[in-house]
């Protein structure tokens, strides 16, 4: 290895894929004994050790997922000099999925090696940090309803979102974005600043992080009989602007007025009180440019 010892620190979420995370450990003490790496006990715990170990890392890799990216989101912000890398050992993994972090450890140190960066935009709404989606509605639902879940993965996202999709009832809301108002009954408002929620499912194929803006999705109640096809544009990257969609690009703030309660940020569930107030920053947080990063 080029870079020396002290340039990388592997922070490790044990509660992100349980058994993955035991045998990932267990490598990276018998392949890479020189890399120093801790086995966080939760979020506050994990902020707390980056902290105090900021002057000891350039490179720090995250083993975890979405939530877990999220929950560290204030430290990259603050101290964007260090580099954010991620070994995926979540649910959906969107992050990675669309940073081009592999589950291959030898390949992301050979890219750290190569040392290549890049400024990666963040949402922050009221005052919380974002960096694959901030949503209200149907997927702060059904977020609420994975954190409950003692098994996860693609099949139960599925599941729960197929469930909620006939069930869940629209709710009104009034949205406020480049000077325009909109106000209807809608299914969920999503900010993409990411092209899907993770595991493939791709709301805002059109949404690009590194472009100092953020898709605005308006998704109004689908027909049943429009939900196959949905479903099929979902997971294909085809989903475009219709009677039921409408994507809305800026770099201004968006403010949300709604009663509606269940949101999310990058998946982990929060409570909604009377509005939200969302705005992209460019250039927030210095990713590995690694070998996949479309």
């Amino acid at each position: 290895m080029s870079k020396s010892d002290s340039d990388i620190f592997v922070l490790i979420n044990p509660n992100a894929g349980i058994e993955r995370s035991k045998k990932f450990i267990r490598n990276l003490q018998n392949d890479y004994p020189e890399i120093d790496f801790y086995v966080s006990k939760n979020f506050s715990d994990a902020l707390d050790v980056l902290h105090k170990k900021a002057d000891s890392f350039t490179y720090c890799i995250v083993a975890g997922g979405d939530g877990t990216i999220n929950q560290l989101l204030p430290f990259f912000v603050k101290n964007v000099h260090k580099v954010l890398c991620v070994y995926p050992s979540g649910s959906g993994n969107g992050f990675a999925l669309e940073t081009g972090f592999k589950k291959d450890f030898a390949i992301l140190i050979e890219d750290i090696i190569k040392g290549q960066t890049r400024k990666m935009d963040v949402c922050v709404a009221d005052g919380i940090y974002a960096v694959n989606m901030t949503g209200i509605g149907l997927d702060g639902y059904v977020a609420d309803l994975f954190q409950h879940q003692q098994k996860r993965g693609l099949w139960k996202y599925i599941v729960l979102t197929t469930r909620a999709l006939f069930s869940f009832i629209p709710f009104k809301a009034k949205v406020h974005v480049n000077n325009q108002t909109f106000e209807d009954t809608y299914l969920g408002i999503v900010l993409a600043n990411v092209r899907q929620f993770g595991n493939h499912a791709y709301i805002a194929p059109m949404a690009n992080p590194f472009d100092g803006f953020v898709e605005l999705v308006l998704v109004k109640k689908i027909p049943f009989y429009k939900l196959p096809e949905f479903l099929y544009r979902l997971f294909n990257k085809k989903l475009r602007s219709n009677e039921y969609l409408q994507y809305i690009s800026t770099s201004g703030m968006v403010r949300i007025e709604t009663g509606y309660t269940f949101g999310h940020r990058d998946g982990e569930p929060f409570h909604v009180d009377q509005s939200l107030s969302c705005k992209v920053i460019p250039e927030a947080i210095t990713i590995l440019k690694t070998r996949y990063l479309r």
